[in-house]
């Protein structure tokens, strides 16, 4: 473990490339805190909402950052960031999973869409501007630090919270677009955070549910996520999340990554050397806490080289927790002190001794027109074996759109999906499915199933929910694509297409969002191309040999 002294040495270097005034602020900054103000730069709490009490209470203790949900208003954003800033003796770390996925607007700013979405465009110069998008509009909401990209491999058919936040299933893929998005958003003043270390996406299980694990040797570990890891560090990744996932050919008492010094300490700094923060993935969820009391995890989270404790269940409490681990030794202060230190670097390379937050002009049509873009490109054609592409009002009139009955989601209710009225203005009948209807080619020209399935915590299954699309015994196992010309289109996860293979005609949207919505209908009628290639290798099984 590197002492105080030479890590302060070392923070010219990569990934934090200080200059000497900048060093100079870390080291009297560093030199001033008391151990309890030590402590408090280690916890990042989520602040529930942007009330007043709120606000005022996350700073009761000295908290290095503070995370805030970033699709409220944009004034609202704004606002609470400079509250925060101007009531902290610090400079606060300002994060938010930065993701684009339906509801993923910064501000209700521009709508981009998810990282498979990006990976299906094909277009690198769109994923860059998606990353520099992010960055901007962030900023200018009082975001410093953005918990992306995802650079875990969509390989599980099953997999819930992967998939769609990925950049697909190819390692070399999933390197080259996490270092681009990296290098753009870090070069527009946000820094980028790369996760899941050390790595997820192999299995059908949710961190926030359960540990998981990568099953992978360490030969085939290395040719994958660890070489996909190697490309961010040498890109200059100034953070990376470490998960509640166990590596057990490195670790082989199954300890998640987030309480494992052989995974972040050996494997991440030492042999990979990384050199910036490591924070670890929400400290409440299911993966970390079924391992042990809390005061034990918090203490052995930043022993075990963590520096940021991400999502303290009770602020105060894990203060605490911590304060205790110090006095008896089962936190040391060389661990305390180098996690400070990198958490100040942090600091001082986004400039926030300087600046704590500030408006950021952009171009607002601009990016919507980026946002479009993406859309328009990211739109795959799988297969149309029945050549019904492309649709018009003349050819299928009387459509039947079968379409998700229920969009809940650990958050609230997902919004209706717009494509029965998108449909009707371009002039065609459109009927929504509605249990018990009568069904046949006496009734209807075209079915088109819509599916809107986006990887998200706590969701455990995003495979086709037929009683949500066609609820009923007998209609959910009702199929019409040998009677009725039948669409069957994903917006969400791709592996879908494996549950329809009969199904002649199959497209890819990847996301829900307006912007995707709004596109689908346009290439369905023929108005633009599909442009984009699928992402996930479709072959893959559930038993996974990779």
């Amino acid at each position: 473990m590197m002492n105080s002294s030479l890590l302060f040495n070392s923070l010219a270097h990569s990934p934090f490339h200080l200059n000497e005034a900048r060093r100079q602020w870390v080291q009297a900054t560093f030199a001033a805190l008391s151990n309890d103000e030590k402590i408090g730069q280690t916890l990042l709490p989520l602040l529930p909402d942007l009330e007043q009490a709120s606000l005022d209470a996350v700073l009761r203790v000295p908290v290095g950052g503070v995370f805030r949900m970033h699709q409220g208003p944009l004034a609202a954003l704004q606002q609470s960031a400079r509250y925060l800033q101007a009531r902290s003796k610090l400079p606060l770390l300002m994060p938010g999973d930065l993701e684009y996925v339906e509801n993923g607007a910064i501000g209700q700013g521009a709508m981009l869409s998810n990282q498979l979405a990006l990976a299906a465009t094909h277009n690198t110069r769109l994923l860059a501007d998606a990353a520099r998008i992010a960055a901007l509009e962030g900023r200018n909401a009082g975001y410093n630090w953005s918990f992306s990209p995802i650079v875990d491999l969509s390989i599980h058919p099953r997999n819930p919270i992967v998939c769609t936040r990925s950049f697909g299933s190819d390692p070399e893929q999933v390197a080259e677009l996490g270092a681009r998005y990296i290098a753009s958003m870090q070069q527009h003043g946000m820094a980028a955070c790369a996760k899941h270390w050390p790595g997820d996406g192999m299995g059908d299980t949710d961190q926030h549910l359960l540990l998981s694990e990568n099953p992978l040797s360490f030969e085939r570990w290395q040719e994958t996520y660890g070489a996909i890891y190697r490309r961010m560090i040498d890109g200059g990744v100034l953070s990376v999340m470490s998960a509640h996932i166990s590596l057990p050919s490195v670790d082989a008492s199954g300890a998640p990554a987030s309480l494992s010094a052989k995974l972040n300490l050996d494997l991440l700094r030492e042999q990979l050397g990384f050199a910036g923060v490591i924070v670890s993935d929400a400290s409440t969820m299911a993966g970390m806490t079924s391992q042990a009391k809390r005061a034990d995890l918090v203490a052995a989270c930043i022993e075990n080289d963590c520096d940021i404790l991400l999502f303290p269940e009770d602020v105060e409490a894990d203060f605490n927790h911590l304060k205790t681990a110090l006095r008896e030794g089962r936190l040391s202060q060389q661990r305390l002190d180098a996690a400070v230190l990198r958490i100040l670097a942090l600091k001082a390379a986004l400039g926030l001794a300087e600046t704590r937050v500030e408006a950021v002009p952009f171009d607002a049509a601009a990016h919507a027109e980026t946002a479009r873009d993406i859309a328009q490109g990211c739109l795959t054609l799988l297969r149309d074996d029945a050549q019904i592409l492309p649709l018009s009002p003349q050819k299928y009139p009387r459509v039947l759109l079968i379409q998700p009955q229920r969009r809940d989601t650990i958050l609230g209710a997902g919004a209706t999906l717009q494509i029965a009225s998108l449909l009707q203005a371009q002039g065609f009948a459109v009927t929504p499915f509605t249990t018990g209807m009568q069904i046949s080619p006496a009734l209807f020209d075209l079915v088109l199933v819509t599916t809107a399935d986006e990887a998200a915590l706590c969701k455990a299954y995003i495979g086709i929910d037929w009683q949500n699309l066609q609820p009923g015994l007998h209609h959910a196992m009702q199929r019409f694509w040998h009677d009725i010309p039948t669409v069957f289109i994903s917006l969400g996860n791709p592996y879908q297409a494996q549950e329809v293979a009969q199904c002649p005609t199959v497209i890819l949207g990847y996301c829900p969002s307006a912007p995707i919505q709004e596109a689908l209908v346009q290439a369905l009628m023929g108005n633009i191309p599909f442009l984009g290639k699928n992402p996930v290798r479709l072959e893959i099984k559930a038993t996974v040999e990779f």
